[in-house]
């Protein structure tokens, strides 16, 4: 009767533990396993990925419109087809499609009078900018008997103040005037060359911040960003004996600040000034005899290592550009730049230098003349912009400018900084959307997503203004693309997820799972033994 009454209570004793078992795996099955997926679980806004990738893999077109003004007597239709033997007016290389709309006139009887009466191309430039106000560049022709003719020295090309290019043409010979046109606007005006390698160069280095391999070098031009930090810097190796001084907040006020002004829908640059005392460069200048002292151009980024660390004073998140004026010990003065009339060296996409020697008979507190130094920095910054150097090319001349940066030159600036920004963005968006897709614990707050539709919906306006010519406003839009672009990229939650690799996953919930797992796991055993027994 006991051994009966014990197999009764043992068996309610399993069922008891077999239900217990159950409700167990059930609970953890249809509450636990939900509840830790809910909470392990990230937020992930909806972002725009393929419209992101269609951008990206779409034709970018560029419409550049031109004019050229031809002498009487000359086949505009013979022109035309001559430049277009010379340049392909539509240029398509990859995604990047630059079109060259050309339009020929000939000179009417009232501008020809006015090219003949006009004594210098600076008087003949103010009259051109109110003539010729469609639009675009102009090529005006002019003849060898004209009074400007002589300005044009050895050269066959001048470029203007404002948006024009004079050339010296033979009326009857339509090859010869083709000839000057064709590299006139494409390498002068527009630079087609230069802006496709950077379109190509920019979406290549941005596409490669999302992966681990691709670090093979790019040429690069100055970093597109919307702001640029100038620092000028008087280098004084030892300041006991010679402690020069010099005026250049004002000449900065004065010179330099109207063409940073000029520049503002480019970039917005800034500019500062300092002293700095008892610092020499990393290697002693050359001794070349009789010749004295010199530094060797390509010498001179690597001189510059003991030098940088206190060229900053503060923090800025702008891109910084460092011009020194480098003032040599007495004992050693004068010192050269070897082949620099200017006594100067650029270096590339860091600023440049100039070595100022004070005259032998100079005060120990020797006042240094700021305008020549800023004249020579201001050619530096030029080149470190991309601008195009007459004074490396024989082919073509710059007429004598009443502006350090004339109409056509800011124009061919935001042209390169709009295709720049376009090629920037639309990488960065890009490579944004893969790790997303290759992270998938990553989270994607709303205000990312909002940044990323906000910089797809300012790149695809820029595009549309590109494809209109109007580079105004298609550089306003490309830097806004850039910014938002940047903006998400760059945002803490991302870069934060970028290092949490997934060993630190593991480390975490391992702990935390393998001991439940047990108890768990006896259930489920226990559980399989009771139905099948």
């Amino acid at each position: 009767m006991a051994t009966e009454h014990q197999r009764e209570f043992d068996e309610v004793e399993k069922r008891r533990a077999a239900l217990s078992a159950v409700l167990f795996a059930v609970y953890c099955i249809l509450i636990g396993i939900p509840v830790w997926i809910k909470t392990t679980s990230v937020y992930r806004a909806d972002i725009p990925c393929g419209e992101i990738e269609e951008l990206y893999e779409s034709m970018v077109g560029v419409n550049l419109p031109f004019h050229v003004k031809l002498l009487p007597g000359t086949s505009a239709s013979q022109v035309k087809r001559e430049v277009e033997k010379l340049m392909d007016t539509s240029s398509n290389r990859d995604k990047l499609s630059v079109t060259i709309t050309t339009s020929y006139q000939t000179l009417t009887a009232e501008e020809s009078a006015s090219l003949r009466e006009s004594s210098s191309i600076s008087e003949l430039d103010e009259d051109v900018h109110t003539r010729f106000h469609t639009k675009g560049a102009f090529i005006v022709c002019v003849n060898s008997s004209y009074e400007i003719a002589g300005e044009f020295g050895g050269s066959r090309v001048v470029m203007g103040d404002a948006r024009v290019a004079y050339i010296m043409c033979v009326a009857e010979d339509a090859k010869e005037t083709a000839r000057l046109v064709a590299p006139t606007v494409t390498e002068i005006f527009y630079g087609r060359a230069r802006l496709t390698e950077l379109f190509h160069a920019t979406q290549g280095r941005r596409e490669r911040r999302g992966t681990t391999g691709g670090n093979a070098a790019i040429p690069e031009s100055l970093p597109s960003t919307p702001d640029y930090e100038l620092i000028f810097s008087l280098i004084v190796p030892d300041s006991r004996t010679f402690r020069p001084t010099w005026d250049v907040r004002n000449t900065l006020d004065s010179y330099l600040q109207p063409v940073l002004q000029r520049l503002n829908q480019f970039a917005n640059i800034s500019s500062s000034a300092q002293i700095l005392y008892d610092l020499d460069l990393s290697s002693e200048p050359t001794d070349r005899g009789s010749k004295g002292y010199e530094f060797e151009p390509e010498s001179l980024p690597h001189l510059l290592r003991d030098v940088e660390s206190r060229l900053a004073s503060y923090g800025t998140t702008a891109s910084t550009l460092h011009f020194l004026v480098y003032v040599p010990r007495s004992e050693r003065a004068p010192v050269r730049v070897a082949g620099s009339p200017s006594n100067s060296a650029l270096i590339p996409r860091w600023g440049g230098l100039v070595v100022h020697n004070p005259p032998a008979n100079s005060s120990s507190t020797h006042r240094v003349a700021t305008r020549p130094l800023l004249e020579t920095f201001l050619y530096h910054l030029r080149l470190l912009l991309g601008l195009p150097d007459a004074q490396s090319d024989a082919d073509w001349l710059r007429v004598e400018r009443r502006q350090p940066i004339t109409e056509w030159e800011l124009d061919y600036l935001l042209l390169h900084r709009a295709i720049e920004n376009v090629a920037s963005s639309s990488a960065t968006l890009r490579s944004l959307c893969k790790l997303i897709g290759e992270i998938p614990y990553m989270v994607i707050r709303d205000e990312i997503a909002e940044y990323m539709k906000e910089s797809l919906a300012e790149t695809q306006r820029t595009i549309s203004y590109l494809d209109l010519g109007d580079i105004d406003n298609a550089v306003y839009h490309s830097h806004k693309a850039v910014s938002n672009s940047e903006a998400a990229f760059f945002d803490p939650s991302v870069l934060a997820m970028l290092y949490f690799p997934n060993d630190q996953k593991y480390a975490i919930y391992v702990p935390l799972f393998v001991p439940m797992a047990f108890p768990i796991l006896g259930s489920l055993l226990g559980l399989y033994w009771y139905f099948r027994l």
